[in-house]
């Protein structure tokens, strides 16, 4: 049986469902995983300060929110099929997001689009980065920190 630090360390280095699987079974652990992530609010990395600081009150049962939003964006593109519009718009995404969740769910969909990206990863930044930017509202450090653009010389 792997321990919290193992799963941690798993959520931190893989992507796709090999992370949502280590993410699962930390959410699973309560106060044995809230422990380990503890460890990892001060770290100097922002990819690991963001995991803790999202998953620590999603085990503890204070975020309603992500698991709604989660759904929300996978019932989406079973909605969407059905009509003639066929994807997603961006912006209205992000307005429903917006509406229903305000702020509440800006961490856990950063920590997804990072760990589990898809190839509209970028399309999908820069629709949460121009509503955020029409606001006025600032993206959280470790939010800024893990979705900003890479700079030219770091692109693949």
């Amino acid at each position: 049986m792997k321990t919290e630090r193992d799963l941690f360390n798993e959520a931190l280095s893989t992507q796709d469902d090999a992370y949502l699987d280590a993410e699962a079974q930390l959410r699973r652990r309560g106060a044995a995983a809230v422990a380990e992530l503890s460890r990892h609010l001060a770290d100097p990395a922002p990819l690991p300060r963001l995991l803790a600081r999202t998953l620590i009150p999603w085990v503890e049962g204070k975020t309603p929110d992500n698991d709604k939003a989660l759904a929300y964006l996978e019932a989406l593109p079973r909605h969407i099929a059905k009509t003639p519009v066929l994807a997603p718009s961006p912006s209205g995404i992000a307005s429903y997001l917006g509406r229903h969740f305000q702020d509440r769910v800006v961490e856990v969909l950063a920590l997804r689009l990072v760990k589990v990206p898809s190839p509209e990863l970028p399309r999908k930044l820069a629709a949460e980065r121009a509503r955020i930017a029409a606001h006025a509202e600032p993206l959280p450090a470790e939010v800024e920190a893990t979705t900003a653009p890479l700079p030219p010389d770091k692109q693949p």
